[in-house]
């Protein structure tokens, strides 16, 4: 006959975090080795950085970044490209690799990347990017 017991913890200060120790008692005694669990709080995550553009095309462009600590729950990220003040194409993945498209040719973008969790969202880390000429435009 297995007995179920739940525990139900609310931390409510910073000094409630940390890691929680539970032992089992029954008829034949105590467990030996307590079971572990680390409370540690979420945030928002931390901005990515070293982000590189790669494969750019005349409507397309892939960016690499490297992800920060991602605030201790499951992040994504979010990729913009502005354009005179407005937001003109975004992506979002579980990677920190991301691509948009549908861009104007041999136009600087400004790019912006963010992390997402359930919290919240980063700071963007922001920097330009350029689409190709058009190949027929350069032909002329």
């Amino acid at each position: 006959n297995s007995q179920r017991s739940d525990l139900r913890y609310s931390p409510v200060s910073d000094l409630d975090y940390g890691t929680l120790l539970c032992w089992a008692t029954n008829a034949v005694g105590t467990q030996k080795t307590p079971c572990t669990f680390t409370v540690f709080p979420a945030g928002k995550p931390d901005m990515v950085s070293s982000c590189n553009v790669f494969n750019e095309t005349e409507e397309s462009v892939s960016v690499s970044c490297v992800p920060g600590y991602s605030g201790g729950v499951d992040q994504s990220f979010l990729l913009e490209a502005w354009d005179d003040g407005v937001v003109r194409a975004t992506d979002t993945s579980d990677a920190a690799v991301l691509q948009i498209g549908g861009l104007r040719p041999g136009t600087r973008y400004t790019l912006k990347v963010f992390a997402v969790n359930a919290m919240g969202r980063s700071q963007p880390l922001v920097f330009p990017a350029y689409t190709l000429t058009d190949v027929a435009e350069r032909r002329t």
